[in-house]
C-alpha cells in the first residue's frame, strides 16, 4: 500500500538525489491513489 499522508519534506537545502527522491514519492504516491481510490 502507499503512504502518502508521512511523505514530509523537512530540509530546506536539497541536494539534487534528495529532490529527485522527493519527486519520485510524489509521482508515486499520486499514481497510488488513483489506483487505489484513497
Amino acid at each position: 500500500m502507499c503512504k502518502c499522508g508521512s511523505m514530509q519534506i523537512v530540509q530546506v537545502k536539497q541536494s539534487w538525489a534528495d529532490k529527485l527522491f522527493g519527486y519520485s514519492e510524489r509521482w508515486k504516491c499520486q499514481l497510488c491513489r488513483k489506483v487505489f481510490r484513497f
